[in-house]
C-alpha cells in the first residue's frame, strides 16, 4: 500500500488511520452522502469506509450517528427524508435484497415476545431466517452455537418476559437480540446503541462478546454507542466521531486522544477518553475552547482539521468477497475515490470503473 502523508504540521498522521483488515469479509464504503428532511440537513456530504474490524460511531445527541447507521443499513424512511450519495459493499452498489442476505441489524429497542422462552425465540427466528435449504439438525446446531457464543445457554428455558411476567435480565435480553441476528451467520452486523439501558457490567459483557466475534473474523461490526466506559471504549478497533452531520475523526480508536492533542484538545488527567471526545464534538461550538488558543472552534473547523491531517491512500490490495455471487474471497485492486485530502472510500478497478452508483432514494 502506498501512502502520501501530509506533513504540514510536522506530524506523521498515518498512525491515526484505521488499519484495514485484509481478511475482512466486508468493506463498506460511502462517498458524498447527504441526508436531509424538508427543513434540515442531517448528513452533510460525508465520506468514508468501514474496512473491517469493530467500529464505534460516536457523537453527542443530534450529531447524526444513528442517521448514518440507518442510511448505510438502508433503513431510513425515504418518504420523509431524501438520500443522495454513493454506497458500496466490497466495491459494488448494494440493494436491500443484497444487504438482507448478508447483514444483521440489532435495534436499540427490542420487539421480543415475552411469552416465548429464549430457546423458542431462537427456534422461531431460525426457521424464518436460515432458509428452507437448511435441515433441522443444521438449525439446531447453529442455535446451540449462538447460545454458547452469547453466553445465554443457561437461560435457554427461561421465558423472555415482559412487564407482567418476570423473565431474563436486561443484559441477557440484549444478548438474545444479538443472537437472533447471528443465526444466519451475517458478514456485517449493525447495532444501534447495544449498551443502552445496561449497567456497566452487562455493557462490558455485550461488547466483549462482539469483540470476540470480530477477532474470529466472523464479521465486520458497526455500532453506535452513547458514552461508553473507558473499559468498553478500549475494546473498539476503530472510531468514527460525528458532530452535527459531519465526520471529525475516522480512524484507529486507540490513537484518537493523540490526534485531538495534536489539534489542541488534550484529554485532562483522570478523564474517560470517550467523555472527552464527545465533549469536544458537542453540538454547541461555544463549549469548545482550544487549550493552546482562546478561540471558539466550530464543526467546520474540526472537520477541516481532520481532512487536512488525513493520509491519502493511493491504492491498496484487499481480499474481498463478491457480495452478489457469494463466491470465495478474491483479491481485487482497489483505487481511492478520494484522491485529495478527506476520508478514503474504495471502488474496484474493473471494466465498470467510472460508472456512478448514486442512490437517490433508499
Amino acid at each position: 500500500m502506498t501512502t502520501e502523508v501530509n506533513q504540514s504540521n510536522g506530524v506523521d498522521t498515518s498512525k491515526y488511520l484505521a488499519v484495514p483488515h485484509t481478511d475482512s469479509p466486508v468493506i463498506l464504503s460511502w462517498d458524498n452522502l447527504v441526508v436531509a428532511t424538508k427543513t434540515k440537513t442531517l448528513l452533510k456530504g460525508v465520506r468514508g469506509q468501514f474496512c473491517g474490524g469493530f467500529w464505534a460511531i460516536m457523537g453527542s445527541s443530534g450529531s447524526g450517528k444513528t442517521t448514518l447507521l440507518s442510511t448505510l443499513a438502508l433503513r431510513l424512511n425515504t418518504g420523509v427524508m431524501s438520500v443522495q450519495g454513493d454506497m458500496r459493499i466490497n466495491g459494488r452498489v448494494y440493494t436491500k435484497h443484497i444487504l438482507k442476505s448478508m447483514a444483521g441489524y440489532v435495534m436499540q429497542d427490542d420487539l421480543l415476545d415475552g411469552h416465548f422462552t429464549v430457546l423458542e425465540t431462537l427456534q422461531y427466528t431460525a426457521r424464518l431466517r436460515m432458509g428452507s435449504e437448511t435441515t433441522t439438525e443444521q438449525r439446531k446446531a447453529r442455535i446451540n452455537e449462538v447460545l454458547r457464543l452469547l453466553d445465554i445457554l443457561h437461560v435457554k428455558d427461561v421465558y423472555v418476559g415482559d412487564t407482567r411476567r418476570k423473565g431474563v435480565s436486561g443484559g441477557e435480553r440484549k444478548r438474545l437480540c444479538i443472537a437472533m441476528e447471528l443465526l444466519p451467520d451475517p458478514k456485517l452486523l449493525f447495532l444501534d446503541e447495544p449498551t443502552s439501558g445496561l449497567d456497566s457490567h452487562n455493557a462490558m459483557a455485550v461488547i466483549t462478546i462482539l469483540k470476540k466475534l470480530v477477532d474470529r473474523n466472523a464479521c465486520t461490526i458497526v455500532s453506535t454507542i452513547h458514552q461508553p466506559s473507558s473499559q468498553v471504549f478500549a475494546l473498539f478497533d476503530s472510531l468514527l466521531l460525528m458532530s452535527r452531520g459531519r465526520i471529525i475523526y475516522q480512524g484507529a480508536a486507540p490513537h484518537v486522544l493523540s490526534y485531538f492533542e495534536t489539534i489542541g484538545f488534550p484529554c485532562p488527567e483522570n478523564t474517560n477518553p470517550a467523555d472527552h471526545i464527545i465533549f469536544v464534538a458537542a453540538s454547541d461550538p461555544a463549549l469548545r475552547k482550544r487549550r493552546r488558543a482562546d478561540e471558539d472552534v466550530d464543526d467546520e473547523t474540526l472537520e477541516k482539521a481532520w481532512k487536512d491531517e488525513q493520509v491519502v491512500v493511493s491504492h491498496t490490495d484487499l481480499t474481498i468477497t463478491d457480495v452478489e455471487s457469494g463466491s470465495t474471497p478474491k483479491t481485487v485492486e482497489m483505487v481511492a475515490l478520494a484522491k485529495t485530502s478527506g476520508t478514503t472510500a474504495y471502488a474496484p478497478v474493473s471494466e465498470d470503473e467510472g460508472k456512478e452508483g448514486t442512490i437517490a432514494a433508499v
